[in-house]
């Protein structure tokens, strides 16, 4: 969890990212001059929970994205684009030192007047194959 949340609540965010950049390839490959252009829109949700009085949370979020590569392909400009959605991340993560599972006002009480805090946590990431896939 590496953070300190209120336990028994629900957050939700969602984000935006442009992406620009120059890929390099393996020259084996052909590929010279590649560029990306990519664009995300993501969403999260998180619900917090207390499990044998750690603080824990669950973790769910998906993408969707846009993108287009520009080259050379043996010489040759090309370009591939791609649209659809990512995979889904499921985290789930607790932690084991630090950071006491607190509901409510008394997340808040110790917030207040809690300094400098070492947390230490332990997550798993499971990343479901729900995306899009090119089937060749």
């Amino acid at each position: 969890m590496w953070n300190h949340l209120p336990v028994d609540a629900n957050f939700g965010g969602i984000a935006f990212a442009h992406t620009e950049a120059d890929i390099y390839f393996d020259p084996a490959l052909r590929l010279e001059n590649v560029e990306l252009t990519q664009d995300t829109w993501a969403g999260k949700y998180i619900r917090t929970f207390d499990v044998w009085g750690k603080s824990s949370r669950l973790d769910i979020a998906q993408a969707y994205q846009t993108a287009e590569w520009t080259g050379l392909l043996n010489g040759v400009p090309a370009s591939t684009s791609r649209t659809g959605w990512s995979d889904t991340l499921v985290r789930v993560a607790m932690n084991l030192y630090g950071a006491p599972p607190l509901y409510g006002e008394a997340f808040a009480r110790y917030r207040a007047t809690a300094g400098r805090e070492t947390i230490v946590g332990v997550g798993m990431v499971l990343r479901l194959p729900t995306g899009d896939y090119e089937k060749d």
